[in-house]
C-alpha cells in the first residue's frame, strides 16, 4: 500500500478495504488493520500523515519532558507517569495498534492531565 501511495496513502481507515488487492498469499485474510501502527500509518496516510504524527508525539514528549524537569512534587510524579505512558505506546505500536480499543478516550484524559499540570504549574 506504501509503496502504490508513498505521499498520502490509501486513506484513515482504509487499510482493511484494499487489503485483498495488496494481501500476501500465505496470509490473504485482513486483520482489519497491521499490528505495527507505524506501517499501518504509512499505509493509510503515507509519509505525510507518519510525520505529522511524530511530530506531534515529539511535541508530547517535549512538553512532558518540560513538566517534568521544572516541577516538584505532586505534579513531578504524575508527569513522570505520563513519560512511562507515553514511552509504552510508542514501543508497543510497533507490535500491535492499540488504538482499536478506543484509546483515543485515554490518550484525551492523559493530554488534559497534562494541559491541566502545565496550568498549576505556572501558579506555582
Amino acid at each position: 500500500m506504501f509503496e502504490a501511495y508513498p505521499w498520502n496513502g490509501v486513506g484513515i481507515g482504509n487499510y482493511g478495504a484494499v487489503y485483498p488487492l495488496y494481501a500476501p498469499p500465505a496470509w490473504p485474510e485482513s486483520m482489519g488493520h497491521a499490528h505495527n501502527y507505524y506501517l499501518n500509518l504509512l499505509a493509510e496516510v503515507g509519509l505525510v500523515g507518519l510525520t505529522a504524527y511524530i511530530f506531534a508525539w515529539g511535541m508530547i514528549f517535549i512538553l512532558s519532558i518540560r513538566l517534568w524537569r521544572r516541577s516538584t512534587g505532586l505534579p513531578r510524579a504524575w508527569s513522570v507517569g505520563l513519560l512511562g505512558a507515553w514511552f509504552h505506546l510508542t514501543i508497543h505500536s510497533l507490535v500491535d495498534k492499540l488504538y482499536v480499543n478506543n484509546l483515543f478516550l485515554h490518550l484525551g484524559c492523559m493530554l488534559g492531565l497534562l494541559a491541566v499540570l502545565f496550568a498549576v504549574d505556572e501558579h506555582h
